[in-house]
């Protein structure tokens, strides 16, 4: 069972009002102010119990009291045959959470989430929460994960033992895609880490300027590759896990949009990742290379410090990197902002549509800009990914 958004929180107050109402969207929902926990939890014998925050206390009864501080929401996830593993890294107890029989995965998991957590630590500044948790659990289908204040959850699908029995009873196709599952838990356990700094700890409304988490934290990740792995590593990432996924977008009928729109304004998951973290994503790759990484960094830093435990908007990021450029760079980045985030230019600066793959799946050429293949294109791709998902949640 996992109770996400069920527990009260601190609502913002922006302007004269509070912003109580949640709208449902493509983007994350949670937008709130930073607030101190004691929670106790009641529950049967035989019971795991994981918050976002520190178990303090027991009670007679199974009662668990769990406390954190500073935290935007507070998770519970409980369950029978949960396990865990954590470690210490930079101050921070960093756990996994998985069933049982994904034990290898779960460890995995853990791995990459300490050594994201360091990486991060060193350019962005430390974190002011005491557990980071990283856990499997049974999200719907088309879900791959979601994050919170501390606690960071990832689809069972991810979770997959490709050396176990039980991936035999798979179709070819399925196990064919062991690099591909492999690495998308890596980057999605380091997103997700990024996101206590971008979201987190660090707050910005969602809804409103999803830039601000979603694209940091996918840049992050990069950052993230290249200080792990290389940087022909992580370009050969940046290439699958950002740009592969706008040409895959714009391939199956997807228009170009401008980035800096509410959450409500996309469609789908894919439009969304295609557009906000995507284009988002590479406008940061775009000052990285303008600015060099002293003063992205130096930027990042004095914007993380700024705007600890509030609420940050993107002109707050922009002055931020402003200040740290040369005069006669500043208004490059104003240029750069328009171009990915206003301007639609995806084609131009990522990748056009993939007419050979939209030929060998059946896809009609564009007839026209105004999207009416959209619907067919879609419904094509979302068939393709439910049999994925489907196959994939089938390992038990």
């Amino acid at each position: 069972m996992l109770l996400a958004t069920a527990y009260p929180v601190l609502a913002v107050h922006d302007g004269d009002e509070w912003r109580r109402k949640v709208e449902p969207s493509v983007g994350d929902i949670v937008f709130n102010e930073t607030a101190d926990y004691e929670v106790e939890v009641t529950t049967a014998p035989g019971i795991e119990v994981f918050t976002s925050g520190t178990e303090s206390a027991t009670k007679p009864n199974n009662t668990q009291v769990f406390t954190g501080k500073t935290l935007r929401d507070f998770v519970i996830l409980a369950g029978r045959g949960l396990r865990s593993e954590q470690i210490e890294s930079e101050g921070v107890t960093v756990r996994s959470i998985y069933l049982a029989e994904h034990e290898r995965v779960g460890r995995r998991a853990l791995n990459v989430a300490a050594n994201s957590l360091r990486v991060f630590r060193s350019i962005f500044g430390p974190l002011p929460f005491k557990t980071i948790s990283i856990a499997e659990v049974p999200l719907v289908a088309g879900l791959g994960s979601s994050e919170f204040s501390g606690f960071n959850v990832i689809a069972s699908a991810f979770y997959v033992d490709f050396d176990a029995p039980a991936v035999r009873n798979l179709p070819e196709i399925i196990r064919d895609q062991r690099p591909s599952v492999e690495e998308s838990l890596e980057w999605t356990v380091a997103h997700l880490v990024a996101h206590q700094w971008w979201g987190a700890a660090v707050g910005n409304d969602p809804a409103r300027e999803p830039v601000l988490d979603e694209a940091l934290s996918s840049w992050s990740s990069l950052v993230y590759y290249r200080n792990t792995y290389g940087e022909e590593k992580a370009k050969a990432v940046l290439e699958d896990q950002v740009k592969g996924v706008y040409r895959l977008y714009r391939t199956f009928g997807g228009e170009d949009m401008d980035a800096n729109r509410p959450s409500r304004d996309y469609r789908n998951t894919l439009q969304y990742a295609a557009i906000v973290t995507a284009k988002g994503s590479l406008m940061f790759v775009d000052l990285q290379r303008t600015l060099g990484d002293q003063k992205v960094f130096a930027a990042l830093r004095n914007y993380y410090q700024a705007n600890l435990f509030e609420i940050a908007q993107l002109e707050d990021l922009r002055s931020a990197l402003v200040a740290e450029a040369p005069i006669e760079q500043r208004r490059i980045i104003g240029r750069t902002f328009t171009r990915w985030l206003s301007a639609r230019r995806g084609d131009e600066d990522i990748a056009p549509p993939d007419q050979e793959l939209a030929a060998s799946l059946g896809i009609p050429p564009r007839q026209n800009p105004t999207g009416s293949n959209d619907k067919n294109a879609f419904t094509k791709l979302a068939r393709v990914g439910k049999f994925f998902w489907q196959q994939m949640t089938r390992i038990r």
